[in-house]
């Protein structure tokens, strides 16, 4: 099975049925390629802080501008893109609220975890 495979999707490889032109074939066959982004499937992490909402906000942008990432926002709330990653987050009563709203889908949830860390821990 290819990496780009599917459920559903055999990396494009005919059947033995549409091969010799069976019925319910068709000699075209649009190609398939894989989800790029998670657009449905968004996550919502928690990350517990001590450190004042000031303080959150300045090292989130300056790991986002070392790593060529889109943030913007303030100390309340805000939005983040990059590296196949999309998102907002919340601040409030000493925790941060990430929503990831959109992930590349290659990029394992266990990366995206350790990234909110870097960015908001």
């Amino acid at each position: 099975m290819s990496p780009f495979s599917t459920p559903g999707n055999d990396g494009g490889r005919l059947h033995r049925d549409e091969a010799r032109g069976g019925a319910g074939s068709s000699n075209h066959r649009e190609p398939q390629t894989p989800p790029v982004a998670n657009r449905g499937g968004t996550r919502t992490f928690i990350v517990r802080t001590t450190k004042s909402p000031e303080a959150l906000v300045s090292k989130a942008r300056r790991v986002a501008r070392e790593n060529g990432a889109a943030f913007k926002g303030d100390t309340v709330v805000g939005g983040f893109s990059g590296g196949g990653i999309r998102g907002s987050y919340r601040i409030e009563d000493g925790t941060v609220r990430v929503t990831i709203t959109e992930k590349f889908g290659l990029i394992p949830w266990s990366i995206v975890k350790s990234r909110i860390k870097e960015f908001f821990g």
